[in-house]
């Protein structure tokens, strides 16, 4: 799971197991642009255990090669 959040620039903010449950939570924000079929491949990744929910979050400028042409994108906050 955090190999899939690494590799669509993503960042943990934390992560947590609920006490009783056995279920893992984790807290990431996510480029919008690296959002597009992370429900499939993070399900493919943890075989169909995981549950992403992806929420809009903020605006914050792109760290991006010169070569692209848009200088902002938004970020997701995602919560598996």
């Amino acid at each position: 799971m955090y190999a899939v959040i690494g590799r669509r620039h993503g960042k943990i903010l934390s992560g947590d197991l609920t006490q009783g449950s056995g279920n893992f939570s984790v807290m990431a924000i996510l480029p919008v642009i690296e959002s597009f079929n992370f429900a499939q491949e993070i399900r493919k990744q943890t075989s169909g255990l995981a549950c992403p929910q992806l929420v809009f979050s903020h605006w914050e400028p792109a760290k991006r090669p010169r070569k692209l042409p848009c200088p902002i994108y938004s970020w997701a906050i995602g919560a598996l």
